[in-house]
């Protein structure tokens, strides 16, 4: 759009939106694809629509007037935030239009459904959703949401399908006849089934707490074996050592990302790799740790040995 700071729309692409939309009533389904978050509350300096709420209300008048007590066939997509929420309408109407409120009659609104991102980090705008949203904060989201039209003799449905990581489906919604829902102006609405309420999502997976959580797991065991092993100088050592082998291995990991200049970090296999990495640690440190252990009770038995006999030469202490 050409946008301008000011506006999101230009006067000739706001016209020609508003003529769009006022034709509704002759489709069957309208869908808006909207390149921004359009559920919120003002914020200045927002580049979304909670930003420029002029135009906000102005598309919602138009919206009341021609969809809304008529087919309610609008559906819109919206993108520019890293993940997916869905909201049936409760939540989306802006609109200053007075003649529902005069005839007692209740205002109903679109659906909107947040779809994004391919794969970036996760980020939360915008809301309440009635239906909450899914987004991990520092890790990669690979979203993407599937759209069906199905037509029949008898009806006409709207089926979504979104997914995640490995095409877990992680939202799933039909809508049939009318989409929208009656607008609740008292407060935000959110329904019981919302995955979260958006206002604090995770900043990671559970898959990926776990591999982090086995690499310190795995670097307390390095330092008990350090520590039953090996002397005090010995095992001070071996410790950091081994806590600056983990830190510059995360560091590395991280500042390759960062200097390429790269957004899609693989938090999850950076875990994987550290905890590969103390594995093997620890294992070498085992292997250590009993042949030390090994060396000294043969020593030890040559001394006992030689005490007793001028054949083996002691041990030199």
């Amino acid at each position: 759009s050409e946008n301008t700071g000011d506006r999101i729309f230009s006067s000739t692409q706001m016209d020609w939106l508003l003529n769009e939309l006022a034709l509704a009533p002759y489709f069957d389904y309208v869908v808006w694809l909207s390149t921004k978050p359009w559920i919120g509350p003002f914020e200045k300096n927002n580049s979304g629509w909670a930003g420029h709420i002029e135009e906000r209300t102005q598309i919602s008048n138009v919206i009341q007037e021609y969809i809304s007590q008529q087919k309610q066939n609008l559906f819109v997509i919206s993108g520019d935030s890293h993940m997916v929420a869905f909201d049936d309408g409760r939540n989306t109407d802006y609109s200053s239009d007075t003649s529902s409120s005069s005839t007692n009659a209740t205002k109903y609104s679109f659906p909107i459904l947040q779809t994004a991102p391919w794969d970036r980090f996760g980020s939360v705008k915008g809301g309440p959703y009635s239906h909450g949203c899914t987004a991990v904060l520092y890790e990669r989201n690979t979203h993407y949401s599937v759209v069906d039209f199905i037509f029949t003799n008898t009806s006409s449905c709207i089926q979504i399908h979104s997914y995640g990581s490995a095409y877990k489906k992680i939202f799933s919604k039909t809508m049939c006849g009318n989409l929208f829902s009656p607008v609740v102006a008292e407060e935000p609405f959110i329904s019981e089934e919302a995955s979260q309420s958006c206002t604090a999502p995770p900043s990671l997976s559970t898959n990926t707490y776990m591999a982090y959580y086995a690499s310190f797991i795995l670097m307390f065991l390095f330092l008990l074996i350090a520590c039953w092993s090996f002397s005090t100088c010995e095992a001070t050592w071996l410790i950091v050592l081994a806590l600056l082998y983990y830190l510059f291995s995360l560091g590395l990991a991280l500042g390759i990302y960062w200097v390429l200049g790269i957004n899609q970090i693989d938090t999850y296999y950076i875990g994987i790799i550290l905890s590969i990495q103390m594995s093997i640690a620890v294992t070498f440190l085992t292997f250590q740790a009993y042949c030390t252990k090994r060396k000294d009770k043969d020593w030890t038995d040559v001394d006992e040995i030689s005490s007793g006999s001028d054949i083996y030469p002691s041990r030199l202490h």
